[in-house]
């Protein structure tokens, strides 16, 4: 396990990560949130209010493709 560390209005998180997770969590978070500077909660919520939005684009589109292949798999039956 790995720490990442967050700074939110003056306080210090540190949270733990799967070893394998760490590089690719760091630089999602960081693209949003300073990764040494001391981030506000309006930070904060922007970041995740943000991930909220992708996850729900993402998530259209495999709708969207699970759609598809069912279409595909049924023209093929």
């Amino acid at each position: 396990m790995q720490k990442i560390t967050l700074f939110i209005e003056g306080n210090k998180f540190d949270i733990s990560v799967q070893d394998d997770h760490v590089s690719k969590l760091k630089s999602h978070i960081f693209k949003d949130l300073g990764e040494a500077g001391n981030n506000t909660l309006k930070d904060l919520l922007y970041a995740y209010m943000k991930k909220c939005y992708e996850i729900n684009v993402i998530q259209t589109e495999l709708e969207g493709l699970s759609s598809k292949l069912d279409e595909l798999s049924k023209r093929l039956d």
